[in-house]
Order: structure tokens, then sequence, then C-alpha cells
């Protein structure tokens, strides 16, 4: 479990922690590292959490991080050689998300070549970065954190954990974090353990610990 803290629903800041269940009970690996969230704060996303009918939910283009339990889906990058367990997607100049509500791949990473086949490219983002932005690093390294899974016009579309220029900087609903970090949580993530990715402000994370059966995190 990948586990995401902030001090309130409208922080942009937060800390990591990673976590393995072992004998009944969580256990912290490592120290928790910075990260950065979306320039407005959080909203209640969907993921596997129960529906929370109280809050702000995510919407498109709101530039919130969605809070809740997600499933982290594949990693994803610019090298071709990344000596990683998890699995893993080398990114091309066609690759690109689609966040138009409007479209039928909406909240999905496809091959340009093929989606121009179905129907008119529109509104995307290119997941090599570096190409088409000057050599940004962005998306160098990154995973998938499954917000909206089922794909509902609307309700938020390419949420991924990510690089970060610097600790000034903010994202547009993901979650950003150096370089080292993000490195070390690839070599750690491991597909048979199913791992989960955790997003809550800190009062709702102790309101919600021992119901959802979150590990317990001191001084934070």
């Amino acid at each position: 479990m990948i586990v995401v803290i902030t001090d309130g629903w409208y922080s942009n800041r937060g800390k990591l922690y990673r976590f393995e269940y072992l004998h009944s009970k969580w256990h912290k690996k490592g120290n928790g590292v910075s990260v950065s969230l979306g320039s407005q704060g959080l909203a209640w996303g969907r993921g596997l959490h129960p529906f929370i009918k109280e809050g702000l939910y995510k919407k498109e283009g709101d530039k919130r991080s969605p809070v809740g339990i997600f499933k982290i889906g594949f990693a994803f990058g610019y090298r071709n050689n990344l000596s990683i367990n998890y699995p893993y997607h080398v990114m091309t100049q066609y690759d690109y998300c689609i966040d138009d509500p409007t479209s039928s791949q909406y909240n999905q990473i496809i091959d340009k070549q093929i989606f121009s086949l179905k129907e008119k490219f529109i509104l995307s983002e290119p997941m090599r970065r570096d190409i088409h932005f000057k050599g940004d690093q962005l998306y160098k390294l990154g995973f998938v954190i499954e917000h909206n899974e089922k794909n509902i016009p609307h309700y938020g579309s390419c949420i991924f954990a990510h690089l970060r220029k610097n600790a000034n900087a903010v994202t547009s609903g993901c979650t950003a974090m150096d370089e080292k970090d993000m490195t070390q949580i690839l070599r750690w993530l491991d597909p048979d353990y199913h791992p989960i990715y955790v997003l809550l402000p800190k009062v709702v994370y102790h309101q919600k610990q021992q119901v959802w059966n979150l590990p317990s995190i001191k001084n934070d």
C-alpha cells in the first residue's frame, strides 16, 4: 500500500509512505517522502472505497487530486531498459492519454496511429512530454493511479504518479515526486501483492483508519 497524507482538503503538498502487509499487520517500509498534488487541493475520487455522500467530488479539469483508495495500474516511462519487476510500458511519440469527455477513449492511454482511424483525434495529453514539450521529463518515470476505472465522462481522467521539476511544483491532479523516490517505489512494487494507492487528508485518514483497515501513521 502507498499512502499519501495531506494537512487538509486544500493542500497541494503531502507525505508519501509505503507499507507491506505481513502476519495480519501493516509494516512501514523506509521513510516518508514529500510529494506534490493538485494545485487546487483534493476532491473525492472514484475508486475502491465506498461512495461518500458528503463532500466535493473530482471533475474533469478541476486541478484537484482524487481522494480515496485506488488500484495501481502499470508503470510507464521513456526508457527501454528499466529493470523492475512491475508491469512497465515504454511510451512512444504516438501515445496519448485522452482527457476529452466526449471521446469513446476517455481516460485511456492510446496509440494515436490506431486511434485516428476510429474517430477524430481530439483533446489529449502526450505521454512523451520530452518529445512534444522540449525535453520535459515529468513522465520519464511514473505509474497509473486507477481513478475513474469505468471511464465515466467528466469524472476525471489521466491520473498518474510522475516526476516533478522541484519541491515547489504543483500538478493538475496527479501525484508528483522526485526521481529518486519514484525509482525506489517502482523497484519495490510487486504485482503479486496487488498494490493500492491511498490519498486522504489527515482528519479523514484518522476517521477511516480502522473502518478501512489502514496502517497507523504516527506524528502525521
